[in-house]
């Protein structure tokens, strides 16, 4: 065999356990963020036949030995005792980059995030799927005890930049807001049946593409924006950055772009400044 035939062979074996481990990733991330996975989604994911699922999770048992075990009454697979200590390095980002980007819900925005409780996560999680309710305590400026119980809808979790929040109707309100996932706590409960008022069809801000314009800020010379423009790949000439959001995230976007005041002769400490700013007004809880 030449030694050209034992590269190619030595490639694809590399190849193919690259993402047979891809897959048992998911499995584990799956099961400790979600609490359940099957060879159904195993099959969903990665396009696989689902002989490859099962022998994906008969792999798994070999190479992470009692991390998850079949419920036959709901056949799936749960977390099992040695679980965490497999997934102990693993964030929510990277659960949320193999297994919650591909579902519809999610809407992100990259940068560092906080620590999320998988406890309350995977109710979380169920809540969304089956447009369920959730009981919660949740603490927030004007209730810091948390002590008052709201009944909300969930139907996205966003990550906002700087936090990870879930978009929900609530109940008392009877509107829809932003929940920081951490302030919830852990005692949250399930309430299997459905809200049409909470359904995400109904959620006008979420719906609602923004159109941001974004322009150096004019107190700077023209060098000076072309640089702040170049900063922002926007172009040098016309100096504008556009940024498409959701009218719900616009306050999180200007963040993101460290825009505080929403001025039109804002301080040269914030180097953007809204070049649209009468067509987003509407849009801004100010």
């Amino acid at each position: 065999m030449s030694c050209r035939v034992l590269c190619y062979i030595l490639i694809e074996i590399i190849t193919l356990r690259f993402y047979v481990e891809k897959r048992l990733r998911y499995i584990l991330l799956k099961t400790y963020w979600e609490g359940e996975v099957s060879r159904g989604d195993l099959v969903k994911m990665f396009g696989i036949a689902s002989t490859q699922a099962t022998k994906d999770f008969q792999g798994l048992k070999l190479s992470y030995p009692n991390a998850v075990f079949y419920d036959g009454s709901t056949r799936r697979y749960v977390p099992d005792h040695a679980l965490g200590q497999y997934v102990s390095t693993y964030s929510f980002d990277e659960y949320y980059s193999i297994a919650l980007a591909p579902n519809n819900f999610a809407y992100i925005m990259q940068t560092q995030s906080r620590a999320i409780n998988p406890e309350i996560y995977r109710v979380l999680n169920k809540s969304i799927r089956n447009s369920f309710g959730l009981k919660v305590s949740y603490r927030s400026m004007n209730d810091p005890t948390g002590l008052k119980l709201r009944t909300i809808y969930p139907h996205s979790v966003i990550r906002s930049g700087f936090r990870w929040h879930i978009r929900a109707y609530e109940l008392q309100s009877k509107s829809f807001k932003d929940f920081n996932i951490a302030r919830i706590n852990p005692t949250l409960t399930l309430i299997p049946e459905k809200l049409n008022a909470a359904h995400i069809d109904n959620d006008k801000s979420w719906n609602t593409m923004v159109t941001l314009l974004l322009t150096p800020n004019l107190q700077f010379n023209e060098q000076q924006r072309k640089v702040i423009a170049s900063d922002h790949n926007g172009s040098e000439e016309s100096m504008v950055i556009q940024v498409n959001t959701r009218a719900a995230l616009l306050l999180y976007t200007l963040h993101l772009y460290e825009l505080t005041d929403f001025t039109e002769s804002p301080p040269t400490s914030q180097h953007l400044q809204i070049g649209n700013l009468n067509n987003i007004w509407t849009y801004l809880p100010i």
